[in-house]
């Protein structure tokens, strides 16, 4: 049985291959899906905004019906993710040109009955001197004005005094605190009035994203707030906040074909340690039971109450107590070999599809957990529907569970493209195990010189490996480093027999 070719336009984060092409690889899993994308060259990167009005001019040239739009709303407003933190237009000019860029989407003929699933971000506070991604003054004085951000959380809690926070507060120069903080108030002033155009009916669905978060801090307070304001005004079917950022787009794309389609897919979690489930990950604010249960209600799918009920199987590879972390070198716990058994025997004895999320490390996969994986005598990765192991708890589950769900509805309605599902997880495989776990860990301690050619030749071995232990017929890869930094490398493996 086959459905009606669904139309869906994004609108992403920024041009980064995660924000960018892992969506776009995810929906061609589905031979129902038409994905359209504004041209990658108009996007926001790392130092510039995106050019907003050449890709108004884009959307105004679409011919054809579109069945669901899924927006940044910091695209729009800000030019991405990273100007959100740093350009100085006022919230006024901003609102301004947002509310006619909206009702221009509604009365878009080509867009007019779209369904439009927006999603914008609480600016994160980052516990670092870096300023890559932050204003100027970060390199000096990021950590002080976390530590400021918790502090005043903690002050609002009445578990600290006054002093304390004063302590921290009279190390930063007046003018660069008030700064950021007009800054934060800036775009919290604008979330708030997104709910407003929510309630006008401009959005169907609105996520606000909590990225890089911690337990503590500013952004945790203007969470609540707006929570409180969603509650109030009867919001919340549909509305929420989620942790999590760069996967939202993937997670959007496949609740909008859920709905379209009217299915119910059910989903039971299962997790590798028995602990698991209680650890609250780096960079995050919830147990991962609970960013499992969010991430898998945003892609539109229910939790299943037992696995004899479910449609699929998520299985969850966790730390026993604590998230280890590859990009910034921190090691506190080993993966038992019990529990790599246990993932094993799951995935090759199931009756129902699995999809496997590897959270034991941030920023990269488990290497016992792949390298088990590719030793097998059965091929693991052929019996799953979805691996994903980068970045965050937030970020991998989101990903994973939209690769696993669409893969599923592509199956069922006969739309199913293999060679698009084994070039994705080929991607994951060599960007999550190969680069993150491995090669980039190897390019900075040797201090080498960051290029292409370099990272080819770290990742030669473990392609070589993948292409003889899995079903992934690996012909050659293009490799690129997006925004210049050894954080995220692209890679665009192309098969044998594509």
């Amino acid at each position: 049985m086959t459905k009606r070719k669904n139309n869906i336009l994004v609108i992403p984060l920024d041009n980064r291959p995660v924000c960018y092409l892992l969506p776009l690889q995810i929906a061609e899993i589905n031979k129902n899906i038409n994905t359209l994308m504004p041209p990658r060259e108009l996007l926001g990167g790392l130092s510039y905004i995106a050019k907003v009005n050449e890709i108004l001019n884009w959307i105004r040239s679409i011919d054809i019906k579109i069945d669901a739009i899924i927006c940044s709303l910091d695209t729009i407003a800000y030019g991405g993710l990273i100007p959100s933190r740093r350009i100085d237009k006022d919230s006024c000019k901003i609102l301004s040109d947002l509310e006619s860029y909206i009702y221009e989407f509604k009365n878009n003929k080509a867009l007019k009955n779209a369904k439009v699933y927006a999603f914008s971000s609480i600016m994160r506070v980052s516990d670092s001197n870096i300023n890559e991604e932050e204003k100027l003054y970060w390199d000096k004085y990021g950590k002080l004005i976390f530590n400021y951000s918790v502090a005043y959380h903690k002050l609002i809690e009445k578990q600290i005094n006054k002093k304390e926070l004063d302590a921290i507060k009279d190390q930063i120069p007046e003018d660069i605190l008030k700064d950021y903080l007009e800054t934060r108030e800036r775009n919290f002033l604008i979330n708030k009035k997104y709910l407003n155009w929510l309630e006008a009916g401009l959005f169907d669905e609105l996520i606000f994203s909590k990225d890089d978060t911690a337990q503590a801090g500013l952004n945790i307070i203007e969470a609540e707030k707006i929570n409180t304001l969603i509650k109030n005004k009867n919001l919340s079917s549909h509305c929420k906040i989620h942790t999590g950022a760069d996967e939202i787009i993937s997670s959007l794309l496949i609740r909008s074909i859920i709905k379209e389609n009217n299915d119910t897919i059910s989903i039971y979690p299962l997790y590798s340690t028995a602990n698991g489930g209680n650890v609250i990950s780096r960079y995050e604010d919830k147990k991962i039971s609970q960013a499992v249960q969010n991430h898998i209600s945003l892609a539109g799918a229910k939790i299943a109450t037992s696995k004899a009920n479910a449609d699929l199987i998520l299985l969850v590879h966790t730390p026993e107590q604590e998230q280890n972390d590859h990009a910034l070198n921190v090691y506190t716990e080993q993966t038992s070999p019990k529990t790599i058994e246990f993932c094993a025997e799951v995935i090759n004895s199931s009756s129902k599809p699995i999809i496997l999320a590897d959270l034991s490390s941030a920023n990269g996969s488990d290497n016992l957990l792949v390298e088990k994986m590719l030793g097998t005598e059965n091929n693991c990765f052929a019996n799953i529907l979805g691996y994903a192991g980068w970045n965050t708890t937030g970020n991998t589950l989101g990903s994973v569970i939209s690769m696993g769900l669409n893969t599923y509805i592509a199956k069922k309605y006969d739309n199913f493209n293999e060679n698009k599902l084994k070039k994705t997880l080929a991607t994951r495989l060599i960007d999550d195990w190969a680069y993150q776990a491995n090669c980039r860990q190897t390019i900075r301690e040797n201090h080498q010189d960051v290029n292409i050619e370099t990272i080819k030749k770290c990742l030669e071995p473990y392609i070589q490996k993948i292409q003889k232990k899995t079903y992934l017929p690996i012909d050659k890869i293009e490799v690129k480093l997006p925004w210049g930094r050894t954080f995220e490398t692209e890679v665009q493996p192309d098969l044998i027999d594509e």
